[in-house]
């Protein structure tokens, strides 16, 4: 355990850099988390030495089949990459320098974001459990060798999080307010290789925007439970955050999904 004379040495440190080597997982395209043992906080891993992530990454590869990729963060971008973590649900940063390694509380480096003093209706999004659970469980599909345990805590977890969330719906609108028939609204979609249509959700603004990076739509905040209102006629179900977690429920698969984990949303 590091003392707090190391932790404000590395602390210090970081804004410092020039850059910062991060393990991201292939399939979710985001920071790639690990659990800790003892105290369960979730951790993220970050190295000074590019060398030093990717040995990290063939590691994890060969003993534990994880696909993780190595993403260079730049030195001006890391104050809102941590300020980002936040929505994801870390906890830790695992920071590496030469051959130390030292455990960095996310909320020591960065200040925790304080809503309390806005508006319920102003605030932002957030959903970092969704987030937390989502990453978890695409992290462990795409192990080449999936634990069949973890795999199905993990994927109840994830159900029943999304069921007790709400989620940004984007839509595009032509002129100042809706038509009485919605004829001037236009629902985006994404479609899979067989051309069936996706109705997107976001957990959070900043995953809408990976989506639109133009800023052209605009976005409804919908309780899960709700969802099928707000579902276009002609789409085969919906997914969240395409841009990362890509997670995919089909419509009819729905009703059964609030049914069996409203208890737990309420």
């Amino acid at each position: 355990m590091e003392n707090e004379n190391t932790f404000i040495e590395q602390a210090m440190r970081i804004p410092q850099l020039e850059q910062l080597f991060v393990a991201f997982g292939a399939g979710t395209r985001l920071p790639f988390v690990t659990c800790d043992e003892e105290d369960f906080t979730d951790q993220i891993w970050t190295f000074v030495e590019e060398e030093k992530a990717k040995h990290y990454a063939n590691v994890r590869r060969e003993n534990f089949q994880d696909p993780l990729v190595v993403v260079k963060v730049p030195g001006d971008q890391l104050l809102p990459f941590f300020s980002s973590l936040f929505s994801y649900g870390i906890d830790v940063i695992m920071f590496q320098e030469e051959e130390r390694l030292t455990r960095l509380p996310l909320d020591k480096l960065v200040k925790h974001p304080d809503l309390s003093q806005i508006p319920e209706e102003k605030r932002p999004l957030l959903n970092p459990q969704m987030q937390l659970s989502g990453i978890h469980f695409i992290q462990e599909m795409n192990r080449k060798e999936r634990n069949a345990q973890a795999l199905h805590e993990y994927e109840e977890e994830m159900a029943a999080n999304i069921v007790r969330s709400r989620f940004l719906v984007p839509h595009q609108m032509e002129g100042d307010a809706p038509l009485p028939d919605g004829s001037n609204i236009r629902i985006p979609c994404v479609q899979n290789k067989e051309g069936e249509k996706f109705q997107p959700l976001f957990t959070d603004g900043q995953e809408l925007l990976k989506f639109d990076k133009e800023r052209k739509l605009r976005a409804s905040i919908i309780a899960f439970e709700d969802i099928q209102k707000a579902m276009g006629q002609e789409v085969k179900g919906i997914v969240i955050n395409p841009m990362s977690l890509n997670i995919v429920l089909l419509g009819e698969k729905i009703p059964a999904l609030i049914e069996r984990f409203k208890t737990a949303a309420q």
